[in-house]
């Protein structure tokens, strides 16, 4: 069964990425790895997931991944052209009791900044 919704996630995923309006800053290969430099983001992040879902993303991999590879796309992008805002709602972040739970992530380059330093 963890198996199966492990597959309609990134279909899901998938199916997103196809969509017109899919931000350009999140498309290319994702890149899930938890820089240190960028821990302090990752945090950030992971606290706003509490926030608004109630859960705490760190046992859910899957979830965590998807939010640790925003947060990845938003930094590099910044880096690059410094952007002011990276927002995306992700969708079927996890389930919780049979439902879909989405995250509204946004990240301003200002956090960015701030928390690099």
């Amino acid at each position: 069964m963890k198996n199966l919704i492990s597959i309609c996630f990134l279909l899901v995923v998938i199916g997103c990425s196809a969509n017109e309006n899919f931000p350009k800053w999140l498309s290319g290969k994702p890149d899930r790895t938890m820089h240190e430099e960028r821990s302090r983001i990752y945090t950030y992040v992971f606290n706003q997931v509490l926030e608004q879902t109630g859960k705490n993303i760190s046992s859910e991999k899957l979830a965590k991944d998807r939010v640790v590879n925003a947060v990845n796309k938003a930094v590099n992008d910044w880096e690059d052209n410094k952007g002011s805002e990276y927002s995306d709602e992700l969708i079927y972040l996890f389930t919780s009791e049979g439902h879909p739970i989405h995250f509204e992530f946004n990240l301003k380059g200002e956090i960015i900044e701030s928390h690099l330093r």
